[in-house]
């Protein structure tokens, strides 16, 4: 009786643990599944995270050069604003094209063949050029720009 009393309480231990063991197999399978879930989710996002940083690197690369052409874009504007500015100022001056100081010609004085000045001069209109009405001529020009 002691000995069936024994295989009883053991059995029923056995029984048990054997249960524990089933139910921490299925435990370790579930976690196990979960851990190939979040693998796969990982080299997902090291996939997506490698794409951006490709993505930023060609960015940062077309902005640079971008930033270099407006460099030069800028600078070229400055050197023809200042040549523009200059134009002006020399335009300005009305008194640039006056020529003084020389001895004023003879108009009436003749060459070897017996022409003066006026002789060998241009036709030139006898009615005074209106010009165009919208027309600010070369300084209009200048200041548009």
């Amino acid at each position: 009786e002691w000995c069936d009393q024994q295989i009883l309480i053991n059995t029923g231990k056995r029984d048990a643990a054997q249960i524990k063991i089933e139910e921490l197999h299925g435990l370790l399978a579930k976690q196990g599944s979960n851990k190939d879930k979040y693998l796969a989710e990982i080299a997902d996002l090291n996939d997506q995270i490698n794409k951006s940083t490709v993505e930023l690197q060609e960015a940062t690369a077309f902005r640079e050069e971008e930033h270099k052409k407006n460099i030069i874009a800028i600078d070229a504007n400055e050197k023809a604003a200042a040549a523009v500015k200059n134009s002006l100022d020399f335009y300005d001056d009305t008194g640039s094209f006056l020529q003084t100081g020389a001895d004023p010609v003879d108009i009436d004085a003749r060459d070897k063949h017996g022409k003066n000045l006026q002789d060998y001069a241009p036709k030139v209109a006898t009615t005074e050029y209106a010009g165009s009405k919208n027309s600010g001529g070369v300084i209009g020009i200048l200041q548009k720009v």
